[in-house]
């Protein structure tokens, strides 16, 4: 599936959420999908990546690239970051335990219910993707069941993702540290040799 070449091929973290947004959202009937990030250090929030009108109306609710807003059980999204687990609401417009001006804005979009997913990098939640349908009754257990299961799947690129970057980072360390040991090699007025293990010469400076 796309969803799954999108897993396979990510380099950043970015480019795996816009695609994920896009993909989803095109192959399941959604009107819209983001992904929100938390910062739990500073118990905000920010939508960082997604396709659809709903989201992009609300950005005192969702945040937005431009600013974070605190993190409040105020959304379906937000609840489902403080409690770990997929939520769903089939009739968003009449759900109570969400802000009145939320349902407003939903009805004016067209949306009638919703269902937020965690996504964890190293088995912590660093956001939720939120979807949203104008089927009131949409995310049935099958339907639910599928979502959750392309949650896994982004939170297992999250963490092929870090992966790849602490990797690129130790190989950056490590570069910048044989650097660093040929310059002062080069600077010493002595002849210097280094070997490995084994007792071969790995490096020597100009007067060696």
């Amino acid at each position: 599936s796309r969803v799954n070449s999108i897993i396979v091929h990510a380099q950043s973290e970015a480019q795996l959420y816009q695609d994920v947004c896009t993909a989803v959202a095109e192959a399941g009937r959604f009107e819209g999908a983001v992904v929100i990030a938390v910062d739990w250090m500073l118990r905000t929030t920010r939508m960082i990546a997604g396709v659809g009108g709903f989201f992009h109306s609300a950005p005192a609710v969702f945040g937005n690239e431009d600013g974070a807003i605190p993190l409040a059980p105020n959304t379906l999204a937000n609840k489902a970051l403080l409690e770990g687990v997929c939520l769903v609401s089939n009739d968003y417009r009449h759900d109570e335990s969400l802000p009145l001006r939320l349902r407003e804005i939903a009805t004016q979009c067209n949306v009638v219910a919703a269902c937020a997913i965690p996504l964890k990098r190293s088995g912590q939640i660093v956001a939720v993707l939120s979807l949203v349908s104008s089927e009131v009754g949409f995310f049935t257990p099958e339907i639910v069941d599928l979502v959750e299961e392309v949650g896994r799947d982004v939170s297992f690129a999250l963490d092929n993702i870090e992966r790849m970057q602490q990797k690129q980072r130790a190989e950056g360390a490590l570069i910048k540290s044989e650097h660093h040991l040929r310059v002062t090699l080069h600077s010493i007025g002595d002849a210097v040799l280094v070997t490995d293990a084994a007792g071969r010469v790995t490096m020597m400076n100009p007067v060696a």
